[in-house]
C-alpha cells in the first residue's frame, strides 16, 4: 500500500511504500508524532498508529537533542532504542562504560606512534638544519698550537699502530678465505674423482717412488696449493685496532675549524669549551682536515624550538579531534569516547577537549594511578569529562 506523509511545515511527501516508510524512520526522516495517511482515504494518523511503523519510530522529543557536527554522543549512547520492540525479536544496544586502563593505554600508543612520525621529522629537519649551518661557517684555518691536545709525535705513533692493526686484519681475512677455499676445492674433487684402481699385486720392488704415489692417488689438490701460497706471505705481528679515549677541551682560545681533528687529537663526541664566550662545540666528524663541529647552544635552539612544536600538535590534535568526533583515532580505533558525564551524556565540545589536552600533558604519567582508583584520569577530572568505551551488544 502507498501511503503520504506530511511534514512539520505542512507540505505532503509521497507515494511512498511501507519499505521506503520503514527506512525514513531508520533514518529519523519521520517520527512517532509524523502525520500519514493512505492514498485511498483523506484520514490522516500519526505513524506510531501503524502496526508495521511503530517498531521503528521514535519520539520527536529524541530527535530534537542537537547533534555535534559529526553525531551526538548522547544519540550514540542510546542508539537501538527505536528497535527494542521489533517483531523480529532483535535488541542491539551500546553499553556506555568506563575505559580500563589497559584500553586507554593502547588507544595512546596508537596515537603516540603518530606523534612518533610527526616527532621524527620535525627534529630531524631542525637538527640537520643546525648541523648544516655550522658546517657552513666552519673556517680551513689552523687551530692554536694550545688548542692541539696531541703533537706530532703521538700522532705518528697512533698511525702506526692503527696501521698494524689494519695489516693484521687484513691478512687474516685473506687467510680465512684461503683456508675456506681450500676446504671447498677439496670437498670438490673429492666428489669428482673416479674409483681409485685396486692396488697392484705385492712386488719386491716396494711401493714405487712419491711421484708414483701422486699419479696414482691423484696428486695434490688446488686448494692446498692457494693454502700454501698465503703462508708462504710474510705474517705481520698480532695487533688489535687501538681505542683512543675522547678527550675534551675545556679550555679552549679560539673557535674550532676543519682542522681539529684526529690529527689533533680529537675523538667524535669531544666538547670544546671556549673560555672567552663559554661557548661549547661537540664534535661530530674527526676527518682529517674535514672535522665538523656543532654549537651546543644551536643544538638545544632546534630541540626546544621542536618540542614547542610537538606540544602545539598534540594540542590541536586532541583539541580538533575530540572537538569534533569525541574521540582521537587510537581511541577510535579501540572504541573509547570522550564525554561529559551525567544523566544525558553529552559531548566534550573543544573548551573541555583543549583542557583534556593541556592536562594531560604535565599529569599523563600520574594516569595509570588515578584510573586504577577512581576509574579516570586526573585530567578527566580537571577538564569534567570521561573517556567511556562503547562496547556493542546482541540480546
Amino acid at each position: 500500500m502507498q501511503y503520504v506523509i506530511k511534514d512539520n511545515a505542512g507540505n505532503e511527501h509521497g507515494p511512498a511504500d511501507e519499505a521506503t516508510l520503514v527506512k525514513w524512520a531508520s533514518e529519523q526522516r519521520i517520527n512517532a508524532r509524523t502525520q500519514i495517511r493512505s492514498v485511498l482515504v483523506n484520514n490522516w494518523k500519526e505513524c506510531a498508529d501503524l502496526d508495521f511503523l511503530k517498531p521503528h519510530v521514535v519520539e520527536p522529543e529524541d530527535e530534537n537533542k542537537k547533534p555535534g557536527m559529526f553525531g551526538s554522543v548522547s544519540d550514540l549512547f542510546s542508539s537501538g532504542k527505536a528497535i527494542s520492540n521489533s517483531a523480529q525479536g532483535f535488541l542491539q544496544r551500546r553499553l556506555a562504560q568506563k575505559a580500563k586502563l589497559s584500553t586507554r593505554f593502547m588507544a595512546f600508543l596508537f596515537d603516540a606512534i603518530l606523534f612518533s612520525i610527526i616527532a621524527f621529522v620535525i627534529f630531524g629537519y631542525l637538527i640537520s638544519s643546525a648541523v648544516n649551518k655550522n658546517a657552513a661557517a666552519m673556517s680551513d684555518g689552523d687551530i692554536a698550537p694550545q688548542d692541539r691536545l696531541i703533537d706530532e709525535k703521538e700522532y705518528n705513533k697512533r698511525m702506526f699502530n692503527i696501521k698494524r692493526a689494519k695489516e693484521y686484519a687484513d691478512y687474516m681475512k685473506k687467510k680465512t678465505e684461503a683456508d675456506a677455499k681450500a676446504a671447498e676445492s677439496g670437498a670438490q674433487k673429492q666428489e669428482e674423482a673416479p674409483a681409485p684402481p685396486p692396488p697392484p699385486p705385492p712386488s719386491n720392488e716396494g711401493f714405487g717412488s712419491k711421484a708414483d704415489l701422486n699419479a696414482q692417488f691423484g696428486g695434490a689438490h688446488d686448494g692446498s696449493a692457494i693454502k700454501e701460497k698465503v703462508s708462504k706471505e710474510k705474517i705481520p705481528e698480532k695487533a688489535e685496532m687501538p681505542v683512543f679515549e675522547v678527550v675534551n677541551n675545556d679550555k679552549a682560545i679560539g673557535v674550532p675549524t676543519r682542522k681539529a681533528d684526529f690529527k689533533a687529537g680529537y675523538m667524535r663526541g669531544s666538547v670544546w669549551t671556549q673560555v672567552s664566550t663559554g661557548n661549547k662545540f661537540v664534535c661530530l666528524r674527526n676527518d682529517e682536515d674535514d672535522a665538523l663541529w656543532c654549537n651546543v647552544a644551536d643544538f638545544r635552539n632546534a630541540i626546544t624550538i621542536g618540542s614547542l612544536i610537538m606540544v602545539l600538535i598534540i594540542l590541536l590534535y586532541y583539541t580538533l579531534c575530540i572537538g569534533y568526533f569525541a574521540q582521537t583515532f587510537g581511541m577510535w580505533f579501540w572504541g573509547l569516547f570522550v564525554a561529559r558525564p551525567g544523566k544525558d551524556t553529552r559531548e566534550a565540545y573543544f573548551f573541555r577537549a583543549f583542557l583534556f589536552a593541556l592536562f594531560m600533558i604535565p599529569f599523563g604519567l600520574l594516569m595509570p594511578i588515578f584510573v586504577f582508583i577512581c576509574g579516570c584520569g586526573i585530567h578527566d577530572l580537571l577538564a569534567g569529562v570521561r573517556v567511556y568505551h562503547i562496547a556493542g551488544k546482541a540480546a
